[in-house]
């Protein structure tokens, strides 16, 4: 049953698309077919909301006497939570009619308490192989590349996020400066073509999947590509996938256009051989085999848009020395975490677990040169910078638990030394 914004998912979960108001007024209209799923009868009453870390207060109320209104009201410490999982909330306007930011609610054995818990479609960036899709697999359009969650988008070439990553492109010969060597690609971002695939009018930047793909160089991403058949190397007909590539750097230069393009190297995790394998029968007559050392890369699942985030809140400034690096295309910063996410620390993967230092100050705090003290964030044991205080945005709240973790490795090791 689908009822204005919401939505019946089971006999037990119903579904809440996220409005404006849900944000800016802390209420929601429950429509009349879903009054029995929160057991609304004649009078107001309260309910409890509950996440697997928290219990929020609530109100279900009816807007008039007699009115067929109830409304589902909650308090500012819902609302907050709901802004900090949902932040382009703040984009939405009166009056939108779709949202990718929803909210699930499921029955409990008290009739006055229920699970909430948050979807968010926009999180759909996969990074690796989908489940079910092996390369050299043919597809028949980029509306099947899109159903089967390969590449998203059916007309851009780069699926990805500027605070994310990029996860996948598609090669289909739209730009002049575009090499494909099957193994390596020189990959043409995307931007200031007077059309899709037509000529380049105007520079390209490091923005959208180019920032994307900026982002899977720096953190080391795999990115599927697929072929097309308007490229050499692509099928007879239709995209073809060819496996999981990774950017082993990039550049902006002037193109043979004129103007500025982003230009991104990519390299196959495949070796040459086992590539050509499976894509032999679409392999240019004049294709001549390349050897490579085949290597397997074991990494710690990270999540890029909170290191992006801390990075942000900071403006790409160290928390300790304050000192902006700039580069060409950027800034130089790193979203630390204060106790390591491997073994043997087994730390959170949280913003109130990071910090944003410059690249030396990330490598002394991880090798326990100094330490933040955990009541006052002032700066020990780090030569020029003594007793400084750590700076603090009001839009970062550290746990001291974390610092007090790495204070302690601090000591361990001075006192082995």
């Amino acid at each position: 049953m689908e009822k204005f914004s919401w939505k019946t998912i089971d006999d037990n979960k119903i579904l809440k698309e996220l409005d404006l108001s849900s944000f800016s007024y802390k209420v929601s209209v429950v429509p009349q077919d879903f009054y029995s799923f929160f057991n609304i009868e004649d009078e107001d009453f309260d309910i409890v909301l509950k996440t697997d870390k928290h219990s929020y207060s609530a109100s279900l109320k009816w807007a008039r006497e007699k009115s067929p209104v109830v409304r589902l009201w909650w308090k500012e410490d819902f609302s907050e939570a709901l802004k900090e999982k949902f932040p382009k909330w703040i984009n939405r306007k009166k009056g939108d009619k779709f949202s990718n930011m929803k909210l699930i609610f499921e029955k409990t054995a008290d009739k006055k308490v229920f699970n909430v818990s948050f979807k968010d479609d926009s999180d759909g960036l996969v990074f690796g192989h989908i489940p079910g899709v092996s390369a050299g697999d043919i597809f028949e359009s980029r509306k099947e590349l899109s159903e089967y969650g390969l590449h998203a988008p059916t007309m851009a070439g780069i699926w990805g996020r500027e605070n994310e990553g990029s996860c996948s492109i598609v090669l289909s010969g739209g730009y002049e400066d575009d090499i494909d060597n099957l193994d390596y690609i020189l990959y043409t971002g995307q931007g200031g073509q007077d059309a899709p695939g037509g000529k380049q009018v105007s520079d390209q930047e490091f923005s959208r999947g180019n920032k994307g793909l900026q982002l899977s160089c720096e953190y080391g991403l795999p990115v599927r590509v697929t072929r097309g058949h308007q490229v050499n190397n692509g099928p007879e007909s239709g995209y073809r996938y060819d496996g999981l590539y990774y950017v082993t750097s990039y550049e902006r230069i002037i193109g043979k256009s004129g103007h500025y393009i982003c230009r991104f190297h990519l390299e196959s995790e495949l070796s040459i051989s086992d590539l050509e394998k499976k894509l032999d029968e679409n392999l240019p007559e004049n294709y001549k085999t390349t050897h490579r050392t085949e290597t397997t890369i074991n990494k710690i699942n990270r999540n890029i848009k909170l290191r992006e985030k801390i990075k942000e809140i900071y403006g790409h400034k160290c928390q300790v020395c304050n000192v902006y690096l700039r580069r060409p295309h950027g800034a130089i910063a790193i979203g630390a975490h204060i106790k390591g996410l491997g073994q043997p620390h087994n730390g959170p993967d949280a913003l109130s677990n990071m910090l944003c230092l410059c690249p030396n100050h990330h490598a002394q705090f991880d090798d326990l040169a100094f330490y933040i003290d955990p009541e006052t964030f002032a700066v020990k044991g780090l030569e020029g910078y003594e007793e400084v205080n750590l700076t603090i945005s009001n839009n970062h709240k550290i746990d001291k638990e974390f610092l007090e973790y790495h204070k302690d490795q601090y000591e361990k090791k001075t006192n082995e030394n």
